[in-house]
């Protein structure tokens, strides 16, 4: 079963699209969210809180592979949040850092984009989609 991804309408994602979901988003805080590609390319998008951050990747049509639809057993939703954010961040569960143990480029900034889910606290969040994760099938081109 696909869970279903909400669009986001952003000004600043000209990509994205509005709709039903979109519009039932409204009564929500819009948070900011600054997403790198591995090129260095980076973007601001708009984050509802409650979201998980893969869902957030996906809804704005960025490329990352999240190849178990946020089940968190395949480690392919890999992204790296700058330190500054650390704190910030729920620990990682023992599981994910099973998974994570599983890439052989994960580092201490390492993370599963399916396990952190948006919240007041992480408005205006850094995070970095790790090449390992990076879908170049599925780039959208930003700028």
């Amino acid at each position: 079963m696909t869970a279903h991804v909400p669009v986001l309408r952003s000004a600043s994602a000209p990509h994205s699209t509005g709709g039903a979901a979109a519009a039932a988003a409204e009564p929500h805080q819009m948070l900011k969210l600054t997403v790198r590609l591995p090129g260095g390319d980076a973007l601001t998008v708009d984050a509802i809180e409650g979201l998980r951050l893969v869902e957030l990747l996906r809804a704005h049509e960025l490329p990352v592979k999240a190849e178990c639809g946020g089940a968190g057993v395949c480690a392919t939703c890999h992204i790296r949040i700058p330190h500054h954010w650390q704190d910030q961040i729920p620990e990682a569960s023992d599981e994910e850092l099973a998974r994570l143990d599983e890439i052989p480029g994960a580092c201490d900034s390492s993370r599963l984009a399916c396990q952190i889910e948006m919240n007041r606290d992480l408005d205006g969040l850094e995070l970095e989609i790790a090449a390992d994760s990076y879908a170049a099938d599925k780039h959208t081109t930003i700028g």
